[in-house]
């Protein structure tokens, strides 16, 4: 039981403001104190020719964004822990090169910063074991099968689509970026379909006999909020990353009974 919190100042990097904003919302329950850096970095996911939601090629020079955007916060916001509000900014894709690109200009990573990211928070309390990973294809299909159980281990990888057509939904409809999306049927906008593809998802793992969910995408807590609006019998015990993030950083420093 937490006893007293520090309200630890904490740097939350997100790429797309609205659900920066709900995982911003998500550390202040833990008294934490987050401070919100936007920045609309290159689309991680990107549709290219008849390449349909695959890793951004330009991975490496959203990596040296990152780092650049880490630099700043450090040097002149002093801020030493940080976290991203994207889990698919937290593939080795993307966070190795930004490491060794802050290492090159001398910050030392545990003593200079401290980068707090969900898929290490999940690696290592061992929750990924406790249910299903959703996210993006491209997170997903990377995602070892060690720690973690996605619908591509499951061998479902027209559902895992699916959650991607339900991510860039929920993007369009809260104002971000969807400029790289497929083109899928009506507008991504469209709150009929987005309720209809919502509830075939559910519906969809309740015949896989899933009870847990893991929401590995910024975007699926709103989703899944709709989704007991819709049908409260399609209920799921969720895990949400960024609460992960708030329990790690406030039992750290906070007096634990």
């Amino acid at each position: 039981m937490i006893k007293k919190a520090l309200n630890l100042p904490v740097a939350v990097i997100t790429p797309d403001l609205a659900s920066g904003q709900d995982f911003v919302r998500s550390l202040n329950s833990y008294a934490l104190a987050p401070t919100l850096f936007y920045y609309p970095f290159w689309p991680r996911v990107v549709n290219q020719k008849d390449k349909k939601n695959i890793l951004n090629p330009a991975y490496k020079k959203i990596a040296d964004k990152l780092a650049a955007l880490i630099a700043e916060i450090i040097t002149e916001h002093h801020f030493k822990y940080i976290t991203l509000a994207c889990n698919t900014l937290s593939l080795v894709s993307f966070i190795n090169p930004t490491l060794e690109k802050l290492k090159a200009q001398g910050f030392v990573s545990g003593q200079d910063f401290q980068l707090v990211t969900t898929l290490q928070l999940l690696r290592n309390m061992k929750q990924s074991t406790a249910g299903l990973f959703l996210g993006t294809t491209v997170l997903t299909k990377r995602l070892s099968k060690k720690y973690f159980q996605t619908l591509y281990t499951l061998d479902k990888a027209k559902l895992a689509e699916l959650v991607q057509e339900i991510i860039w939904r929920v993007k369009a409809i809260q104002g971000s970026d969807v400029s790289t999306a497929p083109q899928y049927s009506g507008e991504l906008t469209d709150q009929a379909i987005f309720d209809q593809q919502l509830l075939l998802l559910a519906q969809e793992l309740k015949k896989l006999k899933i009870s847990t969910v893991i929401l590995g995408c910024t975007e699926l807590p709103f989703a899944f909020e709709r989704l007991t609006q819709l049908n409260p019998k399609l209920m799921f015990n969720l895990i949400d990353p960024a609460d992960l993030v708030g329990q790690a950083l406030a039992k750290e420093y906070s007096f634990v009974r």
